[in-house]
Formats: C-alpha cells, sequence, structure tokens
C-alpha cells in the first residue's frame, strides 16, 4: 500500500469517527452520555375505582422481552426494524396484549384485573426506535449512549371502590422504580409483587 493510499484511509477513518460524534451530538432526543435510565412507574388515584399508571421504560429492551427474549438483543433489533409495516403491527398489538396481562392488580376477594392501555407509542416510532439502537450498539463504549425511554400510559377502573390490593408488574421492566403518594419501592425479579392500600 502507498503512503498516499494510506493516508486516504486514515482521513476516511477519521472522518467517520468525527460524523459519528457530531451525529451522536445532535440526537439529544434519543441518545446521552453517561448514566443509563432506570425504568419508573408513578400510580395516581383518580376516583375511588380507578388507577393512572405512567410507565416511564425502554422500549428496546421492553419489546425484545415481549416479542424474542430467546434471541440476543442484536438480532432482535435487526429482524424487528426490517418488518415490513404490517407485520410490525401484528406485533406491537402482540405486545400491547402482552403488556395488559402481566400488569394487574388482584382484590381480597381473588378477582383479578388487568389494566388496559391509555397511550402507548405509535409503531413507526418504535420501528424509528429499533434502527436508532441498533446504530447506538456500533458506537465506541466509552460514549456510553443508551435509547431515551417512552412513556406508556395504562388504567385501572374496578366496579368497586379501590383499597387494599396486590399490585403484579411485568418483569420485562424490572427492576423499575415505583411511586404512590409518597411512598416509593422497587419491583424486582426477587420483588414481583406488593400490597397495597389504594
Amino acid at each position: 500500500m502507498s503512503q498516499q493510499e494510506s493516508e486516504s484511509e486514515l482521513n476516511q477513518s477519521f472522518l467517520r469517527k468525527v460524523w459519528l460524534i457530531l451525529l451522536f451530538s445532535s440526537l439529544p432526543l434519543w441518545c446521552g452520555a453517561g448514566l443509563a435510565h432506570q425504568n419508573q412507574l408513578v400510580i395516581q388515584k383518580d376516583t375511588p375505582q380507578s388507577l393512572q399508571f405512567e410507565f416511564t421504560v425502554n422500549p428496546c429492551q421492553m419489546l425484545h422481552e415481549w416479542l424474542a427474549p430467546t434471541i440476543p438483543f442484536a438480532v432482535f433489533l435487526q429482524k424487528y426494524a426490517d418488518l415490513n409495516d404490517d407485520a410490525f403491527n401484528k406485533e406491537i398489538t402482540k405486545s400491547i396484549k402482552k403488556f395488559e396481562s402481566e400488569n394487574f392488580v388482584v382484590q381480597p376477594s381473588g378477582a383479578k384485573q388487568s389494566l388496559k392501555v391509555a397511550e402507548f407509542p405509535r409503531a413507526p416510532e418504535l420501528k424509528n426506535l429499533l434502527k436508532q439502537n441498533l446504530f447506538i450498539l456500533d458506537l465506541p463504549s466509552n460514549l456510553q449512549a443508551h435509547v431515551e425511554p417512552m412513556v406508556l400510559r395504562a388504567t385501572l377502573k374496578t366496579r368497586a371502590p379501590l383499597q387494599r390490593v396486590q399490585l403484579f408488574i411485568s418483569p420485562s421492566v424490572f427492576p423499575i422504580q415505583m411511586r404512590y403518594a409518597q411512598e416509593m419501592l422497587w419491583f424486582t425479579s426477587q420483588i414481583p409483587m406488593a400490597l397495597f392500600d389504594f
């Protein structure tokens, strides 16, 4: 290899790195340096018979857990980012059903009631996040980039006033910090449920 070819290759490598750094710094909405986001859940009681749940979570990791937990994360990102719109929409519908079935309360009577999704990111937005997460995997590890969290909202409505219930949260978002009024606790694989007086 001639000296000119070697210098040209070095210049191209340098320009690629500069381009990645500039691109990284211009996308604060979806990635950042430093500490990665921790999943959070805030619960509010609207009426004696209803609760509002606001999940702030990493959507890519959550979808991986719900749709294809047995395949490597990078393979999942590539596979689902490449799906056509109809197939991807079907997968999102499947993930919403999974979300509702894995987040629920059990009342003292033994009655089980699932949360109902009120607000879920749109399919094009989620697909775009998968592609961005795939790109992040190729960034230098010292940048510590991560996908910004997204908000999912759900509701719970019961016939009888809510009092003491067992609250179960989907393992796909563990660990998650939960806040209700002045209470705060963590749901983890070791603490998958909690008893609450609403």
